[in-house]
C-alpha cells in the first residue's frame, strides 16, 4: 500500500520504497497525525512511530538475520535517528548524520527510554 509509505516516498511515487516488501511491514507501525502548531498551507501530516519497542523488534525479527546487513562493515543513519538504533542491532559501527532532534518520529510515551537507548549506543 504506497499511501502508507513515509512522506520521502512520495517523491518517487513510492517506487524505491516499495521494491522490498519487508519495508511496507514496518509502514504498519507509522501513524499519521497533524500537528496543532502548523496551519495554513503548512499543515501537513507527520509519521510517529506507534511502538517504537515494537518497531525495533519487527525490524530485528525481518531483517536481523539478512546476509547482507550480517556483513556489512558500517552503517550510516540520518532521519529519523531512531534507526540507527535499528542499523546498531548488528553490532557494526554506526555513523550518523543527525540534523534533526533525537525526538522525531517517536511518540512522548516511548521518548525516555529512546534518550537512554541513545546514549547507550553512542557512548558504547
Amino acid at each position: 500500500d504506497v499511501a502508507r509509505l513515509h512522506s520521502h516516498c512520495k517523491f518517487i511515487d513510492g517506487a524505491w520504497c516499495a521494491t522490498d516488501p519487508r519495508l511496507l511491514r514496518l509502514n504498519e507501525l507509522f501513524e499519521s497525525r497533524t500537528l496543532g502548531c502548523h496551519t495554513g498551507d503548512h499543515k501537513t501530516g507527520h509519521h510517529w512511530i506507534t511502538d517504537a519497542e515494537a518497531f525495533y523488534n519487527r525490524f530485528v525479527e525481518i531483517f536481523g538475520q539478512d546476509e547482507s546487513m550480517q556483513q556489512a562493515d558500517l552503517f550510516m543513519c540520518g532521519e529519523p535517528v531512531f534507526f540507527c538504533r535499528l542499523l546498531s542491532y548488528f553490532g557494526k559501527p554506526v555513523v550518523g548524520y543527525i540534523s534533526t532532534p533525537l525526538s522525531v518520529n517517536i511518540d512522548a510515551a516511548d521518548r525516555e527510554q529512546w534518550y537512554q537507548d541513545f546514549y547507550e549506543m553512542a557512548t558504547d
